[in-house]
Parts: structure tokens; sequence; C-alpha cells
């Protein structure tokens, strides 16, 4: 009897057993199967085979950062369509599925920018008749779980922003990677081009001061023009950071954070050519900050200020009109041609000097209401 009952206990340990092991293998074979874990779970590590490609703070909340990844596992590629991330700590490698993420069944996103209402836009490649295909889509509002809605493109453009001095959509051809632009904001169908025949890039940005920096198309390399007109001046072939990056943007404290083959990493120093560690592993401070609307401009090339001014009520309106005329005047200032000597009289010289002297008044003034409004 005794034994009868030890021989019943040992077989259910050896069931619970088997049951357990078995229990261990489906749940490793569903890992290895998803890549990442479910919408509504962390998960601490990419897995091995994904690669974050894509990446962009959010254009509405701080500390909220969407990226594309793609997977290196061909097996695997069919089950990589849906592949859109977001996070809310880039030290943390913690990232989590969106919903609504897919473009559709066939599309990869490639690229994430913004429109001008802050709605999330990507640049989705396809494949047909054995080559790519580029189409456009926008969120249906500035949720980024919303649709996404596709609008008409010429299925060329591998990735878009605005001319941060002109405000028009400028965006890199496939075919060629040179910039083309399009005069209407909302025309992702007709584009002029290329607007300056130069090295190939897949994608463009801008630095803090206004230069446009690229990505090497063929190296991955970061370039940056010689001067602030991009449309007639050249990339600096001889000042290029030779790290292999697939994305960049600004961080606050002005250093450069890139997604790589290595994962997310940050410049170490504010300066052009400094080299980039793991983020995990940044530690260093700096005091020449931007915000939030300086990170944006730099990435999207729009200056986002409606949060700044109250467009509710007839001085918030009137603020922003001023704001704008401002920038526009020192952008004017700040392109023009130097004066010659003695090209203008005495008295000419000194209505010109009341006129600026009134109009850095007028800014002072601007400044300390602006100053006064934001406490």
């Amino acid at each position: 009897m005794i034994k009868k009952i030890l021989n019943s206990k040992y077989f259910e340990i050896l069931i619970y057993l088997v049951s357990f092991i078995i229990i261990l293998c489906l749940i490793n074979r569903r890992i290895n199967m998803e890549g990442f874990k479910s919408s509504n779970t962390n998960m601490k590590k990419p897995n091995q085979n994904i690669i974050l490609y894509t990446i962009i703070p959010s254009s509405i909340e701080e500390n909220l950062y969407f990226a594309s990844y793609y997977s290196t596992n061909k097996s695997k590629n069919k089950k990589d369509i849906d592949n859109m991330l977001y996070t809310r700590s880039l030290k943390s490698n913690n990232w989590i599925k969106m919903k609504n993420s897919k473009l559709n069944n066939n599309t990869l996103i490639v690229d994430l920018n913004y429109d001008s209402n802050k709605r999330l836009v990507a640049v989705g490649m396809s494949i047909k008749d054995n080559e790519p295909v580029y189409d456009i889509f926008i969120k249906e509002n500035t949720n980024f779980d919303s649709n996404w809605i596709k609008v008409d493109s010429n299925n060329k453009m591998r990735s878009i922003c605005y001319d941060i001095n002109t405000g028009n959509l400028i965006g890199i051809n496939s075919y060629d990677g040179q910039i083309y632009e399009s005069r209407n904001t909302t025309d992702y169908t007709r584009w002029i081009g290329p607007i300056n025949y130069d090295k190939p890039m897949k994608k463009i940005l801008f630095n803090r001061d206004g230069i446009l920096i690229g990505i090497g198309l063929i190296d991955n390399f970061i370039y940056k023009k010689t001067g602030k007109d991009w449309r007639h001046s050249e990339y600096d072939e001889k000042n290029i950071n030779k790290t292999k990056v697939y994305d960049l943007f600004f961080d606050k404290d002005g250093c450069m954070i890139a997604t790589t083959p290595k994962g997310v990493v940050k410049q170490l120093h504010q300066d052009f050519n400094s080299e980039f560690v793991d983020i995990r592993d940044y530690k260093e401070k700096h005091e020449d900050l931007m915000n939030d609307i300086e990170i944006l401009k730099s990435r999207v090339g729009i200056e986002f200020i409606d949060d700044d001014f109250d467009t509710s009520s007839e001085l918030g309106k009137d603020l922003k009109r001023i704001y704008e005329f401002k920038k526009v005047s020192k952008e004017l200032c700040n392109n023009k041609t130097p004066l010659r000597k003695h090209s203008l009289d005495k008295s000419k010289i000194d209505i010109l000097s009341k006129q600026n002297r009134e109009i850095n008044d007028l800014y002072s003034i601007i400044d300390e209401i602006s100053g006064k409004m934001n406490y």
C-alpha cells in the first residue's frame, strides 16, 4: 500500500516537471517568434535581431520618443511589417509596441517626421516589381494611437522635412539621394529638383545654428553644409563625423542622439565631430541648452511656437505675429550684403541707425512681455 502511494506521488511529481518544461519551451518559442512583447508590456532589452532605425521626439509631450526598427533575421521580415515603437526613457531601453502603428500589410516605416499640425508623418517602403516604392502616411490627429491616413505622393521621396529658412517641404529623392522641394506644404506629389546637386544623402535635418546636416547614402556618416544657405553651399567633405548612424536629433543639452548598428548613442560633447557613447553610459553635463521648440525646429524644420502664445486671445495673436515678424526681419538682416563704404550719405546712415535702435528697443519690449507671460 505504502509502495503504491509513493509510486503515485513520484508519478504526480514527474507529471508536474514535464508540464513545467513544456510551458517553458512554449514561452521561449513565443518570445522568439514575436521579437517584442505585446503592446501592454515593456520590453527590457530589444531582441538581438532587432535594430532601431528612424527616431524622433514627440511634438506634444516631453520625454516621449518614437522609433521604427528593422529585423536582421530575414526569415522574420514578414512578421516585422508592424515596426513602430515608443519609449518614455531612452536610457531605460524600454520600448513598447504602439496601437495602430502598422501602415498596411506590405509597408515598413523607414522615416518619421511631423506636419505643420504636429501630426506624425511616416514614409513607408514596400517592394513592387522588385523595386522600392515610398508612400507617405499621416496620423489622423496628434494622438499617436490614431489611425494612419495614406496621402497622395510621387512614391520617390525616402525622407522629408521642412526647409528651416523658407518653410517649404524638402526631401531626399530615393533615386539620386538629392534634395527636392515642394512649394506647397501639403503637396507631396509635385517636387522640384535637384535643388543643389551634391553628395547623395539618405536623410537631412538642421543643426542648432540652422546649418543643414545630412546622413550619407553610402557610408551613413554625418555631413554638414559649409554655410547656412544650403542651396548654394556644398557638404564639407574634409570635416566629417565618421560615426555610422541611421537617424539623428538634438537632445536638450545640444548633443546629438543617434540610432546606430550598436543601439541608441549620444555625443559626449556639443562639437559636430564629438564621439558617441551608449546613451545608458552618458553622464556629461552641459550648460548651453536647447528648448523643445529648438529641438523640433532642427529636426523637423518648423518652429512650433503656438504653445508659447495664447492664440485664443487677441494679445496672444498679436504677440505671435510680432514674434514671427521679428524672426523674419532678423533672418533678412543676417542674410543681407554689408553696405560698401561711402555707399550712403551721412543723413541716410543716421536714419538707418535710428531705425535699428527703435527695432532693437521693440525687440527688448517683446522679450520682456513674453518673459512675464511665461511666469
